[in-house]
């Protein structure tokens, strides 16, 4: 399944997960700016990680209202142009409106929401994608149709994928950085089946 589907990865906060990505041809990587989240990372550890690649678009993430201060400092000292806000938050401010935005909704509160032209929308879930594909197809097809969507589901493996991408046709998907199982190393089994699938690789 050769796509055009782009693929995000949020949260992500160590080199091996970095490195893996960016070669496997992530679209976007994103680092979370969230001091009280585990996959919180650092201005430091950005730029060491930035410093490291070549080819991804890179993305700050917060998932509380937005500290304009500490934004504007982290986009002047990475230089980074996207930021991603997540579901708690109620607006972004009209100075971030040359940028590219990530705006994740739940799925179950999508219509609580204004999305303005030009945003990317993320709909994210809890439910299993077994639950989604019975219980929340119509609504998902109908915004990937009127949106520029990204999804974030629960993604457990990559038949997970495919059976979303065999009924509906997001702009992109959203993936997560975890932490490594020792220095260095990580299983990366069923994403590299994504990307193969994706026609990334």
């Amino acid at each position: 399944m050769s796509t055009d589907i782009m693929v995000k990865i949020s949260g992500v906060f160590n080199l091996t997960d970095a490195r893996f990505y960016a070669a496997a041809g992530a679209d976007f990587i994103g680092f979370c700016m969230d001091e009280t989240l585990p996959h919180f990372c650092d201005l430091p550890r950005i730029k060491e990680i930035v410093s490291w690649l070549e080819g991804p678009s890179y993305v700050l993430e917060t998932y509380v209202e937005p500290d304009e201060d500490k934004m504007d400092f982290y986009l002047q000292e990475t230089g980074i142009r996207s930021i991603h806000i997540g579901p708690k938050t109620t607006s972004i401010p009209k100075k971030y409106d040359d940028l590219t935005i990530f705006r994740e909704v739940n799925l179950s509160d999508w219509n609580n929401i204004e999305i303005a032209a030009g945003q990317f929308l993320v709909l994210s879930s809890q439910k299993s994608v077994a639950d989604i594909l019975t219980e929340d197809m119509d609504i998902l097809t109908r915004l990937c149709l009127s949106y520029t969507c990204f999804l974030d589901l629960p993604w457990q493996n990559s038949s997970d994928v495919e059976a979303i991408l065999n009924v509906v046709t997001p702009v992109g998907l959203v993936f997560h950085g975890s932490a490594e199982e020792k220095t260095g190393l990580k299983n990366f089994d069923w994403m590299e089946e994504v990307f193969e699938m994706l026609g990334k690789s």
